[in-house]
């Protein structure tokens, strides 16, 4: 037999047998947007971002670890919604941060506007009373998608940034050092469904602005429809919403923290509950609790708790 045949058919077997092997593969039938990224990064800050350096502190008479330098920490919110096509891409975006910087950021997905409407085939109402304020706060109108980092400006004047500035945004905050450090104590009752927070606050460093605190509850791994421009048909029945907001949290005791200049080691408790719905995952759901600037809005320090954490 002549050698070119022997070859076409010898690739030709190979090329069934691969087939073969991807008919068995299983199929999976949930659209993770992390999926669709194109590279899978490490994390490439460093030993630069490690605070070793801590002191005790006697907060509402807690005894609580804070460090004493604090790198800041970041929250992520992506403004998106289920009818939005071009969201999923900034999702991708997201999950390429979160990969990138791990337990130094926090993503929120956040549904608002025109875009997060329901109707018979979108049926689920992901919107809510504290993202309905947020897009009014800071002028989104249905421009998605759109997210900011930490409430930051970081190429122009807007903190409403577009996805590819995501990870340079982020990349620059996490290497500056924090005014306040935060710590956090919660408990969750399964019976009732209760969740109470405390979040422990004390400044590093002399503030001169008003600083404020409160809190998000988000619940990750949501499967439901959406659209994606990125696929043909567009219409994605079985999608993996990430880290989506399910509810505000404000302390009981104010939202203000220091309405004056403060001077440095001056520390705050404030306390925060609510009850999960029946429909939420508790294994699945996490607390960000931020303090920001009242005036700009800026978030000055962010850390979250895993309710995961809780159940053991």
């Amino acid at each position: 037999m002549n050698i070119s045949i022997k070859k076409r058919l010898l690739i030709f077997s190979g090329i069934l047998g691969l087939a073969f092997i991807l008919l068995l593969l299983p199929a999976c039938d949930i659209i993770d947007p992390k999926d669709a990224r194109e590279i899978t990064p490490t994390d490439t800050t460093g030993d630069t971002l490690k605070t070793a350096t801590t002191d005790t502190t006697i907060i509402g008479g807690q005894s609580i670890v804070l460090p004493l330098a604090p790198l800041t920490k970041v929250l992520v919110e992506d403004y998106t919604g289920h009818q939005c096509g071009n969201c999923p891409g900034a999702s991708t975006k997201a999950a390429v941060v979160d990969s990138l910087y791990g337990n130094k950021i926090s993503v929120m997905e956040v549904h608002v506007g025109f875009f997060a409407r329901t109707s018979s085939t979108f049926n689920i109402n992901y919107r809510t009373a504290a993202g309905d304020k947020l897009n009014t706060d800071f002028g989104l109108n249905d421009q998605l998608p759109k997210g900011m980092i930490n409430r930051k400006p970081f190429t122009s004047s807007t903190v409403l940034l577009n996805p590819d500035d995501w990870i340079g945004a982020t990349d620059a905050i996490t290497k500056t050092v924090s005014a306040t450090a935060i710590g956090i104590k919660a408990t969750y009752d399964t019976a009732s469904r209760s969740l109470n927070v405390k979040a422990y606050t004390k400044y590093r460093s002399d503030v001169n602005d008003s600083y404020g605190l409160t809190a998000y509850l988000t619940e990750d791994s949501l499967v439901s429809p959406q659209v994606d421009y990125r696929f043909n048909p567009d219409f994605i029945a079985r999608f993996l919403h990430r880290h989506v907001l399910r509810k505000g949290l404000d302390p009981t005791e104010g939202n203000v923290l220091n309405a004056a200049p403060a001077v440095k080691g001056t520390s705050f408790l404030r306390s925060m509950s609510t009850i999960l719905s029946p429909a939420w995952k508790p294994k699945n759901c996490r607390v960000n609790v931020i303090v920001y600037n009242t005036t700009s809005k800026e978030i000055i320090q962010a850390e979250w708790i895993e309710l995961e954490s809780l159940l053991k």
